[in-house]
């Protein structure tokens, strides 16, 4: 309750009438009373200091949380909490894990493509959202590089002992030129993949128990990378590279997703004629 709203209801329960010119100075120190009510006894001053104290906590926790980013746009997320209430980190992450192209992109093109979704995405449960496009796009390239932060060792010894010399090879390579990870990525794809069962198609499917899983063993159209690679043609680096791809998702798939297929990988690298 506001303060006129509260002396307003005081003077109705004292049925003060403040035009009474006989009471003007009972009246008015009435008045000066009420507001020393409201500030005393309806407003616990304690509470306030407590919960902006407990705000501020949060304030720096959240800032924490943010410490991958550029201070820029620390700065404007932290401007949208204080604002708005909305830790707005989580909303844009959830954009970036619904972008399978989002660790490959590489360029202002690819960066500017994700702000331009990601605020048609956003618009509607965030209005204000559409006075920081430019924000939206800084986010866009500071998340890229915390998630290829690690471009430059992309690649395990056990990585390179498992994965084909010449894949190895591709993968440091783009990670030196466009910095990005591609292992990271195959693992992201993989996991996504896996939770996309019911895309499945029903030739790709095997029983056991009470459960299906993906047979890995059937050869067209493996993990949908068909319909995927469609998307890719922005992306020169992965031009031609389609079979790459394959092996990088096909490795984090049996080595994160289900290992029982492991005795099928070294049968997969000579189907594909690859050298060990």
């Amino acid at each position: 309750m506001k303060i006129e709203e509260f002396i307003k209801l005081r003077k109705t329960q004292d049925k003060l009438d403040e035009f009474d010119v006989n009471k003007k100075m009972s009246n008015l120190h009435q008045c000066v009373d009420y507001v020393f009510e409201y500030f005393a006894l309806y407003i616990d001053v304690d509470n306030l200091k407590r919960r902006k104290i407990e705000r501020d906590e949060k304030i720096v926790k959240y800032q924490k949380r943010l410490s991958d980013y550029g201070l820029e746009v620390q700065n404007w997320l932290i401007t949208i909490y204080a604002e708005h209430d909305i830790q707005l980190i989580g909303p844009l992450r959830k954009c970036v894990l619904a972008d399978n192209l989002f660790r490959l992109y590489y360029n202002s093109s690819g960066w500017r493509k994700f702000t331009f979704n990601a605020y048609a995405t956003l618009k509607k449960r965030h209005p204000y959202i559409e006075e920081y496009t430019n924000e939206l796009y800084l986010f866009a390239v500071d998340e890229n590089k915390r998630l290829n932060s690690n471009y430059l060792n992309p690649v395990t010894e056990e990585d390179e002992l498992k994965l084909p010399a010449e894949v190895v090879k591709w993968v440091k390579n783009v990670g030196k030129t466009k910095h990005i990870d591609l292992m990271s990525w195959a693992s992201d794809y993989a996991s996504y993949f896996c939770d996309q069962e019911k895309t499945w198609p029903q030739s790709h499917r095997f029983k056991k128990g009470n459960r299906e899983y993906y047979d890995i063993r059937v050869k067209k159209n493996r993990f949908n990378l068909d319909n995927f690679y469609q998307k890719l043609g922005e992306f020169e680096y992965l031009k031609g590279k389609k079979r790459y791809l394959e092996v990088l998702i096909m490795y984090k798939w049996i080595v994160e997703i289900d290992t029982r297929f492991s005795d099928y990988y070294p049968e997969y690298i000579k189907e594909g004629k690859f050298l060990k």
